[in-house]
């Protein structure tokens, strides 16, 4: 597949549209404010991007929780960010959820479905777009998922 310039918003609401009925089984609000802004990339690898990282933040977090998706513009990148009000990774496996298979207290998770690719998925493809990903999480308070890409000229 080739890069081509990609309006990401339009894959945000599109994404966000076809999880709401996932959301509102978990009892989860879904709250998208996307500025209209696109990215040099590949359609189908930025769609499993927002994809992976809105299915987690639906799946990890609690009844009544919410999930934000934003995208915004800031010096020279487009800032793509997903925050859940969920159950939050420890500090001590924030450094190892973007490994493959990687999951984060299995006898506590094993309620909720999932291979443990997810993230290892969301990085590779957003190194792959030249992107970068940050993680910042708290347990019982939340996680937020940053991927920043380069802004187009």
């Amino acid at each position: 597949p080739e890069f081509t310039t990609v309006n990401l918003k339009e894959i945000c609401e599109d994404v966000c549209q076809r999880l709401q009925p996932q959301a509102d089984k978990a009892g989860v609000s879904l709250n998208v404010n996307c500025a209209n802004l696109s990215v040099h990339g590949i359609p189908k690898i930025l769609e499993e991007i927002v994809l992976n990282l809105v299915d987690n933040a639906i799946k990890y977090n609690t009844s009544n929780g919410s999930v934000g998706v934003t995208l915004k513009s800031s010096d020279n990148r487009v800032d793509l960010s997903v925050s859940d009000t969920g159950i939050g990774i420890s500090d001590e496996h924030v450094s190892r959820v973007f490994e493959r298979f990687y999951r984060v207290d299995r006898s506590r998770n094993k309620q909720i479905s999932g291979t443990g690719l997810g993230l290892s998925i969301v990085k590779h493809s957003a190194e792959t777009l030249g992107a970068a990903v940050q993680l910042q999480s708290k347990i019982g308070i939340g996680t937020t998922v940053t991927i920043s890409f380069p802004a187009i000229d």
